[in-house]
């Protein structure tokens, strides 16, 4: 039979995030969350019965993660006896003399990739895992990795970086011939915090596993590992959610609001519809939208007052617009009119890249005419 074995990658774990962006209250419990993620990675490796786990780097989110925290990672590897887990340091967690890795007794089953091009074999399971680290916070890509390919067994490459074409780069710069001249079975990827699908270059190939927990508003929607099965021109994968939370762009048309009591109750709607019985346990960026009357004045604060006790975190962007007969408006004998007038002008012969930053602008002049507008309102 084919020799083939289980793997499971993933990679920007970030463990000590501090998630600046939160209340002190959320911090903590996020920042106790990445350690629960770790823990649930753990254990789809016990009941897959993984036989190589896969840490592409940035898995600390810096060399001065507390104790505990580097602790809790030393224990959750010391429970998978059965599984050789493999580490390459990223640019967040590179192997400097104070890196967490170096100064720690380590499990047996942990190895730790030097900074250099590095090539482990485990005979028993005729696997060939190379790999470099991150010696520092920045490092130069390679055109080619200086270890050849062993046809007889497995090979399987870890590595932290960029995907692309500019060598000068100070993350790794990791070309598609790169990959391609690498002859691996497997090229594991970390670097990038959204899950790339598993693409080739070549014969090879390879993925970014993305993050298994999102840090942020700029990592959207679902996050997880890769469970694959590997041999000689065998491959088979499952990508794996592990998220504990999520975090969500999500558009709300007010159109059909008169008040924030009515605005609140259909931001809550939406986010049942979209998101169903688990909406509550994530974080929302909500961007207000829509025509609203102009009696109507949309508090973003009171909105958001009003929902927050019902999800993790949420934060309001005020996109809404006044619903206003412009040209009517345009006639009018007034400031308010002269406005108004001169805008559509501009509108009218802007070129098209310019036409929405200009229609932001009337209508905030026009709110400017009825209330206050705030110096940080975008």
């Amino acid at each position: 039979m084919e020799n083939t074995v289980r793997i499971l990658h993933t990679a920007d774990l970030h463990l000590g995030c501090e998630f600046a962006f939160l209340p002190q209250g959320e911090r903590a419990k996020r920042k106790a969350e990445l350690v629960l993620c770790f823990e649930k990675i753990i254990k789809i490796c016990e009941v897959n019965e993984i036989d190589f786990l896969l840490l592409a780097g940035d898995v600390f989110d810096s060399n001065n993660v507390d104790e505990n925290t580097v602790g809790a990672f030393l224990r959750g590897i010391e429970k998978l006896s059965a599984t050789n887990v493999i580490y390459v340091a990223g640019n967040h967690d590179p192997l400097t003399a104070n890196s967490p890795l170096l100064r720690a007794s380590l499990p047996k089953n942990l190895t730790v990739i030097e900074p250099n091009d590095q090539c482990v074999t485990f005979a028993d399971k005729g696997v060939n895992i190379f790999g470099k680290s991150f010696g520092s916070t920045y490092m130069t890509g390679a055109e080619n990795f200086s270890l050849p390919a062993d046809n007889d067994n497995i090979n399987i490459m870890l590595l932290h970086g960029d995907t692309g074409t500019d060598m000068s780069s100070g993350y790794n710069t990791i070309t598609k011939d790169f990959i391609k001249n690498s002859n691996m079975d497997y090229v594991a990827l970390g670097h990038v915090h959204e899950f790339s699908g598993v693409n080739t270059a070549g014969s090879v190939r390879y993925a970014y596993s993305g993050c298994p927990e999102p840090h942020g508003f700029d990592e959207l929607g679902r996050k997880g590992v890769i469970c694959a099965n590997i041999g000689k021109g065998v491959f088979s994968f499952d990508f794996v959610p592990t998220a504990i939370r999520r975090h969500e762009e999500v558009s709300v048309d007010l159109g059909d609001c008169t008040d924030n009591i009515a605005a609140a109750d259909k931001v809550l709607e939406t986010l049942k519809e979209n998101y169903g019985e688990n909406y509550r346990e994530n974080l929302y960026k909500i961007i207000l939208c829509g025509q609203v009357d102009e009696s109507y004045k949309v508090n973003k604060d009171e909105i958001l007052r009003r929902i927050s006790d019902d999800v993790f975190f949420a934060k309001i962007k005020d996109h809404t617009e006044i619903k206003l007969n412009l040209p009517l408006i345009a006639k009018e004998n007034t400031y308010r009119g002269s406005f108004v007038k001169i805008m559509l002008e501009k509108i009218e012969a802007a070129e098209a890249a310019k036409k929405e930053k200009l229609k932001k602008a009337l209508f905030l002049g026009l709110k400017a005419f009825s209330e206050e507008v705030k110096y940080n309102e975008d």
